[in-house]
């Protein structure tokens, strides 16, 4: 058995220390590789992540200098072929890709090479859309650790992984561990020994990674010589310095056919899907608004100026970083999380100024009109067919005066349906509703005229008690929605709830596949329901409930002529070490279940386990089905009952791991206190309609953009 050892240093940018202390430690990864492969001529190193190669490129050019060097002669081995070791569950499918964009040009520009084997050992469980984005990239093979093999069975540490769609990529995942921190030699022989046992004697070759890893560091000169000195470590095995592109070779040339996994790569960490919901739903509207900026652009490619273009790319880089696996897992200290909020942040705000510009440079070119020109623009890739709300500029009035009257026309002064709603500043001022069609990439201008619109309109019923707008009836009571009826059939088996369950696991939930289902309180209403809005393109009805010292405001709205129900529930959470689940009793026990994962979707088990999401679940069953979407959710569970629970927050302390016991009167942080808000839809079906869902997870993306112009417009002296 030949055993390629592989020296590296895993490096955490963020974890127990906040990313300027990660920076340090690149430097000093960097300087100590090259200073290990000028003193041993014999070795290999294996570093990935571009992010860590460009801070030392932008930073030390003298150590980047070197490092390009020994790049060049292949002794620094160059993996991954991501921006950094990302989770593998939450992002999204154009954040995957883009890792492999700019990771792939950077290689190429500053060491003129191409990573070919993938490289997240430390990441906490593996989608199983991974191969299509690897292949996609050119990479063939892949290297993981986590879930081990007490969380885990496979056929082996070395085999096939294919996707859903069918794309494979050579895996190994790596015995014990990826470093060799703290007693050198002991944890040598034991890497060496869990390799040995877990290795495919056919195949004749294995891996056993070597390295002081976690903040950095690398192979110390004691590893070094001890494996120089145990080359013949036992009878019949024998120890090479190598690299994993040299493994993955030289098990091709055994030409053994290795098994074939077909699943998803689970479990470890299922708090991770949840904890620090923060960060995760900045993540997703950071890297919608990305996407969005980047189809802008490519679509109307003379609107945009280097400089925004630069900052778009610049973006993209800030919102790779921070899908780091300790970071959008939410498993770091609370100022590394801060930190990430502020990227995301700015993330935003550089992605919405290249759309905010490219507009407007758009809108200045119009055609002059004597009325106020409103101006909506879809940066979707779907058509967009819906009810859209905006706040046109006609002035404020104080609380004795009445806003102007005003209706909606199109271009040609035909008019369209609209509807007042209250607006989001205390004061008076206007925002509308309206029901609008525009093409994927399209745009849509109405005018404002300000005269009255005594059109009678049919409006959707609202009572303390139900929303009804004839496709869908909705009932609301002190614990949430009651019921759903559509076609004259409830949609659910019983009331929805939102409850809290005692969770005292450390802030990656080590050690358990899901959480309890006794609960210790129920949020509930003191009082009843009462109405928001009332008209004819929406209604809604609002719920304020309580448990102990939280609070959950629940408005329920529908729009017309669409059977969808639509709920956002804003929480102000006050607890700690505990669970908050969205309670869906579906009533559909032996139904299909579809869950969405990056780029794709997976059948999965009604098993109550803790699974990762990225937008949506669908239940099919007894003639009916029944879809939840929301971006601003990624972890559920579906009890055998059909019962879908989805998890809001979680609450433990902020980077809390197993065995460490933080006593009761402790004053560590802890996770997810304060207001989180969400947006949900219930989508009733005769069967599932895939075309459906991907509409409704369009337009929780939020692709309307509103401008307007009063370029002609006459005004009043």
């Amino acid at each position: 058995m030949k055993v390629h050892i592989i020296l590296n240093s895993h490096l955490d940018p963020v974890w127990l220390w906040s990313w300027p202390q990660g920076l340090d430690e690149v430097l000093a990864t960097g300087r100590t590789a090259c200073d290990l492969l000028d003193t041993y001529p014999e070795i290999t190193i294996t570093r990935g992540e571009a992010w860590f190669y460009k801070m030392i490129h932008d930073i030390d050019k003298y150590l980047f200098a070197r490092m390009q060097k020994y790049v060049a002669n292949g002794r620094l081995q160059v993996v991954g072929g991501w921006w950094i070791q990302p989770d593998c569950n939450l992002p999204s499918a154009e954040s995957f890709l883009k890792q492999a964009e700019l990771s792939e040009k950077f290689f190429r520009d500053k060491l003129g090479v191409k990573a070919t084997v993938g490289y997240n050992v430390d990441s906490f469980g593996h989608a199983a859309t991974l191969p299509d984005f690897y292949t996609a990239a050119g990479i063939d093979s892949y290297v993981m650790m986590r879930p081990q093999e007490h969380e885990k069975k496979l056929p082996g540490d070395l085999f096939m992984w294919e996707s859903p769609s069918g794309n494979r990529i050579k895996t190994f995942r790596i015995s014990r561990a990826y470093c060799t921190t703290g007693n050198v030699e002991e944890n040598i022989v034991a890497n060496l020994d869990a390799t040995l046992e877990a290795a495919n004697e056919d195949v004749g070759h294995t891996m056993c990674f070597v390295g002081v890893g976690d903040h950095g560091g690398g192979p110390v000169h004691r590893e070094i010589e001890w494996i120089k000195n145990n080359i013949n470590y036992k009878p019949g095995v024998e120890l090479v310095f190598s690299h994993p592109r040299a493994f993955f070779d030289a098990v091709e040339k055994t030409g053994v056919e290795l098994p074939v996994v077909k699943d998803e790569l689970q479990y470890h960490a299922i708090g991770c899907y949840s904890v620090v919901h923060g960060i995760k739903q900045n993540m997703r509207r950071a890297e919608a608004l990305a996407v969005q900026a980047e189809r802008t652009v490519k679509t109307y490619p003379g609107y945009t100026d280097s400089a925004e273009k630069e900052m778009l790319n610049k973006a993209w880089e800030r919102i790779l970083f921070n899908q780091f696996h300790d970071i959008l897992a939410g498993s770091s200290i609370k100022t590394a999380c801060a930190h990430t909020i502020e990227e995301l942040g700015s993330a935003c705000a550089s992605t919405r100024d290249v759309i905010v510009n490219n507009i407007r440079r758009r809108n200045v070119k119009l055609n002059p009109c004597p009325d106020q020109q409103l101006i909506f623009d879809n940066l979707s890739n779907r058509d967009f067919s819906g009810v859209v709300e905006f706040e046109p500029w006609v002035g404020y009035f104080w609380a004795t005066e009445e806003p102007l009257p005003c209706r909606i026309t199109d271009m040609d002064e035909k008019p369209v349906l609209s509807q007042y709603l209250t607006p989001e500043a205390a004061i008076k001022t206007l925002r509308l509703a309206t029901k609008l069609d525009i093409p994927a990439g399209g745009r849509t201008i109405l005018r404002i005229k300000h005269d009255h619109n005594d059109e009678a309109v049919d409006v959707i019923s609202a009572s303390p008690e139900f929303l009804d707008n004839g496709l869908v009836k909705v009932q609301a009571g002190k614990f949430g929605i009651v019921d759903i009826i559509t076609a004259g059939k409830s949609v659910l088996a019983g009331p929805m709830s939102v409850t809290a369950i005692e969770d005292e696991s450390d802030t990656w939930s080590h050690g358990i596949p899901s959480y309890g289902t006794e609960t210790l309180g129920k949020f509930k209403a003191d009082a009843a329901c009462s109405v928001m809005e009332e008209g004819n393109l929406t209604s809604s009805v609002v719920t304020r409930l309580s448990m102990e010292k939280s609070s959950l405001d629940w408005v329920n709205y529908l729009y017309a002529d669409e059977s969808i129900v639509r709920f956002r529930l804003k929480i102000n959470w006050n607890a700690k070490q505990q669970i908050v689940k969205l309670n869906i009793p579906t009533g559909l026990s032996g139904a299909k279940r579809i869950d969405s994962c990056a780029g794709g979707e997976l059948e999965r088990k009604l098993d109550g386990w803790e699974y990762p999401f990225t937008g949506y679940s669908v239940l099919s069953g007894e003639g009916r089905a029944l879809a939840v979407v929301s971006r601003d959710i990624s972890a559920i569970d579906v009890q055998p009952d059909g019962t879908m629970r989805l998890t809001l927050l979680r609450s433990p302390y902020y980077a809390h791991h197993e065995p460490f016991v933080p006593a009761d009167n402790s004053n560590y942080p802890v996770c997810d206190q304060g207001e989180h808000e969400y947006e949900i839809a219930l989508i009733p079906m005769a069967k599932y309609s895939p075309e459906a869902v991907a509409d409704e997870v369009a337009r929780q993306q939020k692709p309307i953009w509103y401008s307007e112009i009063t370029l002609g417009c006459k005004r009043k002296m």
